[in-house]
């Protein structure tokens, strides 16, 4: 994140000092310019040519004057962008400290988060005693599936005992019936002797 402000701040600057150095550009070649032409008037008056010295030298004058004008007004751009990148310049600097405090804050919570982790690994025994925490768990699924077995033996030795019972039940049922049928006809035949 700190890089990416940083680039964000230099590209900012990139961009003052190229605006800064394209006004001077623009002021040489404009000074340049007018050199050249006061070099002209001077020159015309010394060999006398047709050209009137004191109009070039007045048109040269108000060149020049317009010249300084914009290169006041260059003065205050140049001012402007300072003040501003100042003012970025004061921005990137508060930005990088909160990127720090934030960063320290992150390093922080990673640090605390670590170490409730590994409390919590050596709490357990997850790291240190991994193959006897295994052996733990099968030793207990065998008691609770041997528990589970014995509850099966004893459910069936029940419902055996049941189903003895209920051979008994049946033996005396299918008995009484054969006595109830018995009975029934020797009704039948003391009703028929009667009759």
């Amino acid at each position: 994140m700190a890089n990416v402000f940083t680039k964000i701040i230099n590209y900012q600057k990139k961009g003052l000092d190229r605006s800064w150095k394209s006004w001077q550009r623009k002021l040489l070649n404009i000074l340049g310019a007018l050199t050249n032409i006061l070099e002209m008037a001077e020159d015309s008056h010394e060999t006398g040519s047709l050209s009137d010295p004191t109009i070039l030298s007045d048109w040269a004058q108000q060149d020049l004057s317009e010249k300084l004008f914009h290169q006041q007004l260059l003065k205050k751009r140049q001012g402007g962008l300072e003040e501003q990148k100042d003012q970025l310049v004061k921005e990137s600097r508060q930005l990088l400290t909160l990127l720090k405090g934030l960063e320290k804050t992150v390093v922080e919570e990673q640090s605390k988060f670590m170490k409730e982790v590994s409390d919590f690994n050596n709490a357990y025994a997850l790291t240190n005693n991994r193959e006897l925490l295994v052996k733990k768990q099968v030793k207990t699924e065998i008691c609770s599936l041997e528990l589970e077995a014995c509850d099966l033996r004893d459910e069936m030795e029940r419902m055996e005992q049941e189903n003895v019972h209920l051979n008994a039940l049946h033996l005396q049922k299918n008995s009484l019936k054969e006595e109830l049928g018995e009975l029934k006809r020797k009704l039948k035949g003391l009703f028929h002797v009667y009759k």
